[in-house]
């Protein structure tokens, strides 16, 4: 059997190249199997120095393509913790909060990509095919493969014809079973959304729980500015039974852009932005919010009256908690409108672009605030290092 399919792989290789004087060696052959797997824990090893990113800390189903959004994740939260560890800038402790932050994202993820899975049976079932026939289908058409192009595409369309056509023939008949069966397909077809469209999945994610690395809301949690839209992505779990027959939950496929500690800074386009504003010919752009961040600091963003923010991150600076500070405008109405906080209040923001803290004003203590606050998202205030 391993002869059969190392000659199939290079039948494969070589009609995708396009030559057959291109030499290559297949070195090994292996099924795949689809695994949904989290690891325990992230960080482990002597000392803490063995860390788990991407499919060695998790593994999904492909369906909804969320694999490689998480590992991208994992590497972008984990980048500048490590940096700033490796320079002196924060405890070893801030590495455990890698783990906590990133696992629950797995854990979604995991779950919802396992929910796709099992919705791509739904429209099989309609047409009143098991999923043992359609594994059957799909593995004639791969045995097919070896035989000249013409005879393996007229042998798989009579192969699906006669397995699907007793079900497609009850599907297309003018009758009202026929319009029942139409009308479960195009249901079971518009619950496939979630394959494609899972943006609150991908940008609606958050960190707020405790040991993270971010500080939490101190204001009023009956606040609309506190209550997260996003909450339901956390939990970890997965649509039971039934329920794979519904639409998916709106934090799926919704992405509600706020400045709660923990979720991503929102993009808004700023019309005089402080960096990147001008272009070669001396023209304005428009730039977002994003482009204010750096890589290897937290950055600050206040707006009019909250001048002493900017003297504030300055001054935390002798403390060795690097900063960069900007203040924008109140004509900037795009980002006025998803700052959730007042024009003399402030957000910080980490290297990763997620929220570290925020004041919804101005305090008696700048400095004293944004330091106090920093040391815990650095756990310097803590440290057992």
């Amino acid at each position: 059997m391993s002869a059969f399919f190392l000659n199939q792989g290079a039948r494969i290789i070589r009609s995708l190249i396009g030559r057959d004087d291109v030499p290559f060696e297949i070195e090994a052959v292996d099924t795949w199997r689809m695994d949904c797997q989290i690891a325990d824990k992230y960080r482990g090893g002597s000392h803490g120095k063995t860390i788990l990113v991407g499919d060695s800390a998790h593994r999904f189903p492909p369906t909804g393509g969320l694999g490689l959004n998480t590992g991208v994740a994992d590497a972008h939260n984990l980048a500048w913790k490590m940096g700033m560890v490796i320079r002196g800038e924060a405890s070893e402790d801030l590495l455990d909060s890698y783990g906590i932050e990133r696992r629950h994202v797995a854990q979604s993820n995991s779950a919802v990509s396992l929910d796709n899975f099992h919705r791509m049976e739904h429209p099989v079932s309609v047409l009143g095919l098991d999923k043992k026939g359609a594994e059957m289908l799909a593995y004639l058409n791969y045995l097919l493969w070896p035989i000249p192009k013409g005879w393996r595409q007229g042998a798989s369309h009579f192969i699906r014809k006669q397995v699907v056509s007793a079900a497609t023939s009850a599907a297309s008949a003018d009758d009202a079973n026929g319009e029942r069966i139409r009308k479960q397909i195009q249901e079971a077809m518009d619950l496939q959304i979630s394959h494609f469209n899972s943006i609150g999945l991908d940008l609606g994610f958050h960190y707020n729980f405790p040991d993270m690395g971010v500080v939490p809301d101190t204001c009023d949690e009956s606040s609309e500015a506190c209550e997260h839209p996003n909450k339901g992505w956390h939990l970890g779990k997965g649509i039971d039974g039934d329920a794979i027959k519904k639409q998916m939950p709106e934090w799926t496929y919704t992405y509600f852009p706020v400045t709660i500690p923990g979720s991503r800074l929102p993009h808004a386009n700023l019309k005089n932005s402080p960096v990147n504003a001008v272009g070669a010919n001396n023209e304005r752009w428009k730039s977002s919010t994003h482009a204010l961040l750096a890589y290897n600091r937290f950055t600050l963003i206040t707006g009019e009256g909250g001048e002493a923010w900017i003297k504030a991150a300055k001054a935390i600076q002798d403390s060795g908690i690097k900063m960069k500070a900007f203040l924008i405008n109140e004509e900037e109405e795009a980002w006025t409108k998803v700052r959730q906080v007042e024009a003399n209040g402030c957000v910080v923001i980490r290297p990763d672009g997620h929220v570290a803290m925020r004041s919804m004003e101005m305090v008696a203590d700048p400095a004293g605030f944004l330091e106090t606050g920093l040391r815990h998202v650095l756990k310097l205030d803590h440290s057992t290092h």
